[in-house]
């Protein structure tokens, strides 16, 4: 617990007052400056309707404090950034999964009999008793009934949103119901330029973007023509949204199956020198031996001593020599690879010509990669990377399938892989590992997501059947019964939805206020809606308050109060939190409000709170609130 008398030493205050505009990428202050994009999660719950009310930004400044005199407060201009859901849902329970094969990912916890979710985390994972134990009283109880319980599916190489239409999506909205269909709870977008980062964004803002995207963003084309400096308006790592974020750059060194190169060695080692220097990752196309010693080559000046800090990758790692993946252990450099290749494309010419070009043992090296100790991630090039076939297996695009065709090499035609394809092979157990915390590993989040570990966000998949228990022929009839992103079940299979936990977990809260006008009661917060009606108005003049308590202590990692404001004005607002029982006031936000406006407090690290309370101190309006989000 933290004790409260020192609280002002550890939770500076850092407040923040930000547009919910949709005109533009990021909204501009009343002096026409642009605002800088900051990496931080932020969430806005807000719709069309929201974004006609003119809101504009605003500005914070210093106060006292009734517990004591307050630390200066400093202004920050914060990006305009949309959510996906609520974190403090109506349901307010937890989930305990338990009854079935639960595969971690995790080496501390291999086998555990269940796990807990509370908000949008992993709370427990080991016995029953525990994980119940975790969550408290009146927890939905899952009974997996054997079917397998995975970390939510990572693809770390696709286009599924960019290029959609190739695959006849109408709509990014349809790639992500697919996407989210087949088990996949995060996807690596690999060349994701302004337009298609814009429409993103859109989406976050939407709420239509239903799992997380790691953005590449490319530096050039596909024919190594250099499309600007665009990129430098974003940041390594950059949060856009909480399921949105900039992860590193996309370079074309090669094309023609690596046969054309881009650029000279010196010339890539400058850039990726550069680059390097300046905190991104970088992804780096690379299909035949000459593209990867190139690659390599350039990469070896900025790793030492296989030190690869900022993760580079080189994607497809298609074709290389024993020197090669020698290097690539030595370097940690990241193999991002499609483990169905090259068996899915038996009789395409380009990669027939390939092989004959660099050699049957060249092609295709997973199981090299993997004995080298090479960093491996799997994704499918969805749908640049769509293999035709006929075979009864899980669709195109799907993990499933990668889990049948990677350690069969199944052209999915009569005709069966040529025997050295099989020694090039990996396991199933291989190819689920580098699905789920290899490829977290690779985008640079295996500290939030990747394996079920207690402290990571709640992205599971459910599985028909146990992946790594049944024989290979039955992982053709494997189905995903539910994929859950953050602890919300975003997917259930047809005719389960009694089975599937619909109830996103949450803490068990309960609201009050200091007056309510009819039919705006407290409740309204937290009903995922920020538009229209949906909002909690005191009917009196300020100052007026709200209060949210919580059955146990929560940690808090961000809370965020969307403003509802008529008309709008210049407003002071005070936060306090209840900690160790006693109210601290942690926050004063001073500035012009408007609605669809953002108060975020974000406490310096995570704060183990009992309750909040925010009061309206002066407002022309009534004391009203869209909705409050809490990160927990």
């Amino acid at each position: 617990m933290i004790d409260a008398g020192n609280l002002r030493d550890r939770i500076p205050s850092r407040t923040h007052v930000f547009a919910a505009g949709c005109d533009s990428r990021w909204p501009v202050g009343r002096g026409g400056e642009k605002f800088a994009p900051l990496s931080i999660l932020l969430t806005l719950a807000l719709t069309a309707a929201s974004c006609t009310t003119g809101a504009g930004p605003g500005s914070s400044s210093t106060s006292g404090a009734s517990t004591g005199t307050a630390p200066e407060t400093t202004t920050t201009s914060m990006p305009r950034i949309a959510t996906t859901t609520t974190l403090v849902p109506s349901s307010g329970v937890g989930i305990v999964f338990h009854n079935g094969p639960i595969h971690t990912m995790d080496p501390a916890v291999p086998g555990p009999e269940a796990v807990a979710v509370s908000g949008h985390r992993i709370v427990a994972v080991g016995g029953l008793d525990d994980a119940l134990a975790a969550v408290g009283p009146g927890a939905l109880t899952v009974d997996l009934q054997g079917r397998a319980l995975l970390p939510g599916f990572i693809d770390s190489h696709t286009h599924r949103i960019g290029d959609r239409s190739s695959f006849g999506y109408g709509s990014a909205e349809d790639a992500i119901a697919d996407a989210l269909f087949q088990g996949w709870t995060s996807l690596d977008e690999l060349y994701v330029n302004q337009e298609r980062l814009d429409e993103l964004l859109a989406l976050a803002e939407g709420r239509q973007l239903r799992l997380r995207v790691n953005a590449y963003l490319p530096i050039s084309n596909p024919q190594g023509e250099s499309l600007g400096d665009w990129y430098t308006a974003y940041s390594p790592g950059e949060e856009l949204s909480p399921r949105l974020r900039v992860a590193g750059l996309k370079l074309f060194p090669d094309s023609n199956s690596g046969r054309v190169l881009h650029y000279s060695t010196s010339e890539l080692t400058a850039m990726v020198e550069a680059l390097h220097d300046e905190g991104w990752q970088l992804a780096i196309k690379a299909i035949s031996i000459q593209a990867h010693d190139q690659v390599l080559d350039a990469l070896s000046t900025v790793i030492e001593g296989g030190s690869n800090i900022r993760r580079h990758r080189i994607e497809h790692a298609l074709s290389m020599n024993q020197e090669q993946v020698a290097r690539m252990a030595a370097m940690g450099v990241i193999a991002s690879i499609q483990p169905h290749y090259p068996g899915a494309l038996v009789g395409d010419p380009d990669i027939e010509q390939l092989i004959l070009e660099q050699g049957e043992e060249s092609v295709g090296r997973w199981r090299d990669l993997v004995d080298a100790g090479v960093p491996i991630a799997s994704g499918y090039a969805f749908p640049n990377g769509y293999d035709q076939e006929t075979l009864d297996i899980p669709p195109p695009g799907s993990p499933l399938r990668l889990l049948y065709r990677a350690p069969t090499m199944s052209s999915g035609v009569d005709n069966p892989p040529p025997e050295w394809m099989l020694g090039h092979a990996i396991t199933v157990e291989e190819t689920l590992r580098s699905l789920t915390i290899g490829a977290a590993y690779a985008s640079g989040t295996d500290d939030r997501v990747g394996s079920i570990t207690v402290g990571k966000l709640a992205d599971l998949v459910v599985v028909s059947g146990d992946p790594l228990a049944v024989s290979v022929p039955e992982l053709r009839t494997l189905q995903v019964v539910a994929t859950i992103v953050g602890g919300k079940v975003e997917y259930c299979a047809p005719g389960l939805e009694t089975w599937c936990p619909h109830a996103s977990a949450g803490p068990q809260i309960t609201l009050t206020a200091s007056a309510s006008r009819p039919g705006y009661g407290p409740e309204l917060v937290r009903d995922g809606i920020a538009a229209g009606e949906s909002f909690w108005s005191s009917g009196e003049d300020p100052p007026g308050w709200l209060q949210i308590d919580v059955a146990a202590p929560i940690v808090v990692e961000a809370v965020r109060f969307v403003v509802y404001q008529n008309p709008e004005s210049e407003t002071v607002h005070e936060l306090e939190a209840r900690i160790d029982g006693q109210w601290v006031l942690v926050e004063r936000f001073t500035g012009f409000t408007a609605t669809g406006d953002v108060l975020e407090w974000r406490p310096e690290s995570p704060t183990e709170i009992e309750g909040l309370r925010m009061t309206t101190v002066a407002s022309a309006s009534w004391p009203e609130w869209f909705e409050v989000e809490i990160d927990t």
